[in-house]
């Protein structure tokens, strides 16, 4: 990632590492994560790209590095 890049990749369906072009004085990565409803999700498809990784495949103590945010039981 360069000054500039923007990424965008499904929430709680993929994980990114994403890589901060450190040569930049003070990088700063911001995410920023929309919710959406079920029904909008079963249009979505995982990336084909090699660095994207479904979370259901991450083993255990990858998923241990991540903090992973779902809505509550009222999708708030």
């Amino acid at each position: 990632m360069k000054p500039g890049d923007i990424a965008f990749f499904l929430a709680n369906q993929q994980l990114h590492k994403l890589d901060i072009d450190r040569t930049t004085p003070d990088p700063t990565q911001i995410v920023l994560t929309f919710w959406t409803d079920q029904a909008s999700m079963a249009y979505a498809n995982p990336s084909a790209h090699p660095d994207f990784h479904p979370a259901s495949s991450l083993s255990a103590d990858v998923l241990e590095q991540c903090y992973v945010v779902e809505p509550d039981s009222d999708d708030d």
